[in-house]
């Protein structure tokens, strides 16, 4: 909890209004958000960040692919922190621009705040996989035990796809590039709207090490 309120106020001073991956302001995505670059990078709560995501990617279960494995993880940018206040949103998208899903091959989430209402992350063609325990050095990630009826989209009556709300110290990890090298589809992802109160994330781009 610490780490992520220490994220939050060291984002604040440089939020921006977000852009997507072309690099433009769009309609379809009205957060702000910055990157933690320059002496940010080497702030205390950063390097502890890091070095949290790099031990959730060093266990095997991580990059277990059917009979075999996905090749190892490094990050491809910066880390950075994004905030959606009341009514904001992203709509669905994929995290790489057309045609170089290599540059973004995974993406590391972490949910830096908790959500009176809305925000959730909706993954409309994809029903998830529940992957390791609930804590993964201080970082949730998903268990279908613990988690079952409050992100796993089971309901017959829900919309098709996975929607993970957003918890204070949650993780999710998620790869938009399949072994093949091509685009994940199923890796489509939108930010909900936030209904009530603020919603905070902090992202970790990845790439494989070819």
């Amino acid at each position: 909890k610490a780490d992520c309120e220490d994220l939050m106020r060291l984002a604040m001073p440089d939020l921006q209004r977000s852009r997507v991956a072309t690099g433009t302001e769009t309609p379809s995505r009205t957060s702000h958000g910055t990157f933690l670059t320059g002496r940010k990078e080497s702030e205390p709560v950063v390097l502890r960040v890091e070095e949290k995501i790099a031990q959730c990617l060093k266990k095997s279960e991580v990059l277990r692919f059917k009979s075999g494995h996905r090749k190892p993880l490094v990050k491809s940018e910066a880390l950075q922190v994004v905030r959606y206040q009341k009514g904001e949103f992203y709509n669905e998208h994929y995290d790489n621009k057309a045609g170089n899903a290599s540059h973004r091959a995974a993406t590391f989430m972490i949910y830096l705040s908790d959500v009176e209402q809305g925000g959730a992350t909706y993954f409309p063609r994809s029903s998830g996989r529940p992957g390791m325990s609930d804590d993964c050095n201080g970082m949730a990630s998903s268990s279908h035990d613990v988690f079952k009826g409050k992100f796993w989209n089971g309901s017959h009556r829900s919309p098709p796809g996975l929607r993970i709300y957003p918890k204070q110290g949650r993780a999710v990890l998620f790869w938009s590039r399949l072994v093949t090298g091509n685009e994940d589809m199923a890796s489509i992802h939108a930010a909900e709207a936030v209904v009530e109160g603020e919603k905070w994330i902090m992202t970790r781009w990845m790439r494989e090490i070819e």
